[in-house]
């Protein structure tokens, strides 16, 4: 408690002994002060001043409830703690009032009153630290709880949180997992411990849970542990999720799916005989079925071989040579002609002997797989619509995706979505046109309707189990005025139901059950998901620092604790009121208005975002990007206006330091160009008139100078003139581009070779500055008649190397700074360009050993438009 001081008024209705468990309670504690009273003077009593009341009675007794009655009467909001002898479990759970904050057992013992004063500090740490997180914590859409890191107790929960674990709020305040649910296997008070510990120490967990019930009966939950601040004590904030029917769920399409890989198993299957020294074939009668041959059918090694599919004909020809020549046994599946029109799938599997009689056989099995392989294709397709309706983001998109996939996939043409409005109909969110043809429009269900189709539907939805109506005409429970003879329908959880159906009776065997329900299941955990998305979207897809709530009128209804502190206003102050009215849009009169326009844009539905200026509540003054998003319905209907705000002060300071340097660069580029050139020519042209004049050995030294500052002064140029971005990209073409800036460069005897080619996006001007600068280091650092070489790497990007001396690994890394040169002509420049042009293009680059030992300048981080392939 922190050394606060806590009044304790102990009203006591037992016998004298009872002042002794007061007297050791108040000699326990230094911050403990006890005032016991008598239960007859209960009327005079004040509880303005207690921070706590301990009632010490007997539960059996009948005047007990009346005590207690009147000390929660005096104090209502003061914990209240029932210290109680003489009653077992069940007397417990029955008779302690529901209004008592925690019931304390007496055990005769000697620490009966350290058990109680652990209680006591509970409940008082609980009352004084309940703030303004109580409001949001009681109304939280998932039950929470809060924990202590340090002794594993409950320290508050919520409602939902006890109507889902069956226990009261008293029941499970000062306790233990352990001793408010027992351990399970696997989930153990001291793992629980661990991971309020490990919340505490690495942030927040999620993990999954089994809490056991009041009742004794399980639950899976799925837990987040947060750690959070409660009156300057750390805590840890425990929220939890039922997701038992969500693995149910899971378990049952588990064993769906294992029956259908069951059903896959069953097929048909023949023998099959082959002498390789009178080459004759033998067939079992189930070949002939398969292939639909009548029994007297005499098989050849050729004829045989000719049914094979075109495309399948050289595999099977190959295992069987194979076979023959090696003894290999083989299992191939190939496509076998029944007739003109029609293939079906065979497994063909072999193992080659030599008999007692010292022929060599080829004895095998035939199995037909046509219904594997059409299963299969199915189930790839279904694989692919559900990627299709996991990415759906709106109920009537799901119901779309899920109707076009029965039809399209399972071959159910006649199928629909209906969905529950709310209002007592399952309306037809989506069905194929066949159902329009043969039923009209898109049909409704409606509940109040006393039609036996209606009456059917509805059933299936409210129970959650699904129907399979095999004949409408001997079903004696229907009375159906439709062309439909047989159907299926499935529940979509709380959304509505998935029907297909047919005009002829019993056409929904297991297979197509299965299949149906695997679409069932999936379009149900879609909907769930969009549900789920939808209600929260305003809440956990946030992306700006300041996020709040508004209606669509523009009333502020909530806002983050980031918001509110950087103003320094409650939540109280700033919500409720117009977004113009709030402390973000006082800076002056143009951010009102802003605010104003925002709200009229964003209430027509247009997503709207400038830069605000806003003065926190120290005096700070920020730039933020400013936002305002509405969130519709599936309807259009704007439900909800979400503001966001970041903080982009340092961005903008940072675009002006650049903007100034740019301006120092540009500067400096103009002083390169003028100032230093002019001179240079004129230097340059008295040095032509002097040779003209001179033959002079010194006036060479003079003009390989000359020419040397030129260099200089066209690296320094582009180096100042290298942007730090790329405005615009076009494809380019990795060998066009190569060959195109080698005849930019005095290659004199050296040798270009693209080994690879492949395309990608860049500035074509300034990849041929690349290309250049890297020649001409080739050029001049590989030796003599180099050769050079262009490709593709594997991991997306492109290298240029040489076979030269290449680079030492010492020196790898200083290669491209500035001005690092080992060659008397060299600037020092050029590899510092490239490594300029590559970093606005994105892209990384590194000095590396060649294939043949010489440089290798690697380029990567490109992100390829093709294959590269050897040209």
């Amino acid at each position: 408690m922190g050394g606060e001081t806590i009044h304790v008024l102990y009203v006591a209705s037992g016998p004298p002994s009872t002042g002794d468990v007061s007297k050791r309670l108040d000699a326990t504690a230094d911050n403990l002060r006890v005032t016991t009273v008598d239960s007859g003077a209960v009327d005079a009593l004040s509880t303005e001043l207690a921070d706590c009341v301990v009632c010490d009675c007997t539960i059996s007794d009948p005047s007990a409830s009346e005590l207690l009655k009147a000390v929660r009467k005096e104090g209502p909001e003061v914990p209240l703690v029932l210290f109680a002898d003489g009653v077992g479990e069940r007397t417990a759970d029955e008779s302690v009032p529901s209004f008592v904050d925690a019931y304390v057992p007496k055990q005769g013992e000697e620490n009966d009153h350290e058990r109680l004063l652990g209680r006591i500090e509970d409940l008082v740490t609980r009352y004084r630290s309940e703030t303004n997180y109580r409001e949001v914590f009681e109304k939280a859409a998932v039950a929470m709880s809060v924990r202590d890191p340090e002794t594993g107790r409950f320290l508050d929960a919520n409602e939902r949180y006890c109507e889902l674990t069956g226990y009261s709020r008293g029941e499970l305040i000062g306790r233990t997992s352990e001793e408010v649910g027992g351990e399970q296997e696997g989930y153990t008070a001291d793992r629980a411990h661990e991971l309020l510990r490990k919340t505490v120490e690495e942030g927040s967990q999620t993990v999954e849970w089994v809490n056991k019930r009041r009742d004794g009966t399980s639950v899976r939950v799925e837990a987040t542990l947060k750690p959070a601040e409660i009156d300057g004590r750390t805590r840890v904030l425990v929220s939890i999720r039922d997701i038992t029917d969500q693995r149910e769920r899971e378990a049952e399409l588990e064993r769906k799916n294992d029956l259908l890989e069951r059903t896959q198993r069953i097929a048909r299957i023949g023998g099959w005989e082959y002498d390789t020294e009178s080459e004759e074939l033998r067939w079992t009668d189930e070949i002939r079925r398969i292939l639909d041959l009548p029994f007297d059918f005499d098989p050849g090694p050729e004829s045989t071989l000719d049914r094979y599919h075109p495309e399948d004909r050289p595999r099977v020809q190959q295992a069987v040579e194979d076979a023959i020549t090696d003894g290999d046994s083989f299992d191939i599946e190939a496509r076998v002609r029944v007739d003109s029109e029609t293939f079906r799938w065979l497994r063909l599997r072999a193992d080659p002997k030599r008999s007692a009689d010292g022929v060599f056989r080829i004895r095998g099995t035939a199995q037909d797989i046509t219904d594997r392989k059409r299963r299969e294709e199915r189930l790839h397709e279904l694989h692919h619509r559900t990627r299709e309706l996991i990415r759906a983001e709106t109920k009537s998109e799901i119901a779309r995706v899920a109707v076009e996939t029965a039809e399209e996939t399972l071959e159910l043409p006649l199928s629909g979505v209906h969905l529950d409005d709310g209002d007592g109909t399952l309306r037809g969110a989506a069905v194929t046109d066949a159902v329009r043809e043969h039923v009209g429009e898109a049909p409704d269900y409606d509940r109040s309707c006393a039609d036996h189709g209606d009456a059917l539907v509805w059933e299936v939805f409210e129970s959650g189990e699904s129907r399979l109506i095999e004949d409408t005409d001997t079903d004696g429970a229907l009375d159906l005025d439709s062309p439909i003879r047989s159907g299926l329908v499935y529940p979509l959880g709380d959304h509505g139901v998935f029907i297909t159906s047919s005009p002829d009776p019993e056409q929904f065997g297991e297979e197509e059950q299965a299949f149906a329900e695997m679409l069932a299941t999936t379009a149900t955990a879609a909907l769930d998901r969009a549900e789920r998305e939808q209600r929260y979207d305003a809440i956990f897809n946030q992306t700006f620092q300041f996020t709040g709530l508004m209606e669509p009128d523009g009333t502020l209804i909530e806002a983050n604790d980031a918001a509110l502190e950087f103003v320094g206003a409650t939540r109280e102050e700033a919500t409720g009121k117009p977004l113009w009215e709030t402390p973000w849009f006082q800076y002056d009169d143009s951010t009102r208005e802003m605010a104003r326009e925002s709200v009229e844009r964003a209430q027509k539905g247009e997503f709207f975002r400038d830069e605000l200026p806003i003065v926190g509540g120290d005096g700070e003054e920020i730039i933020t990007d400013f936002s305002l998003r509405p969130v519709t319905d599936e309807t259009g209907q704007v439900t909800l206006l979400v503001p966001e705000g970041r903080d982009i002060t340092e961005l903008k300071e940072r675009e002006a330091e650049l903007e100034r340097k740019n301006e120092q660069l540009e500067e400096f580029a103009s002083v390169v160009s003028h100032d230093l050139r002019n001179p240079l020519a004129v230097a340059g042209g008295h040095l032509e008139l002097a040779l003209e004049d001179c033959d002079n050995d010194d006036l060479e030294y003079v003009k390989q100078a000359h020419d040397r500052m030129e260099s200089l002064i066209d690296d320094l140029l582009a180096l100042a003139r290298q942007g730090t971005e790329v405005d615009e990209r076009m494809d380019v073409d990795l060998g066009s581009a190569a060959r195109r800036s080698w005849r930019n460069v005095e290659t004199e005897d050296v040798t270009l070779r693209v080994a690879s080619n492949g395309s990608f996006e860049a500035d074509p001007s300034r990849l041929g500055q690349l290309f250049e600068n890297l020649f001409r280091n080739a050029v001049e650092y590989a030796g003599d008649a180099p050769t050079v070489t262009v490709g593709v790497l594997d991991d997306e990007g492109f290298y240029v190397e040489d076979d030269g001396p290449g680079i030492p690994p010492e020196r790898r890394d200083r290669v491209f700074e500035a001005g690092h040169t080992t060659s008397e002509t060299g600037t020092g420049f050029g590899l510092r360009i490239v490594e300029r042009i590559a970093t606005a293009h994105g892209w990384d680059i590194t000095a590396t050993e060649g294939t043949d030992g010489g440089a290798r300048l690697e380029v990567t981080g490109v992100e390829m438009c093709e294959d590269g392939k050897t040209v």
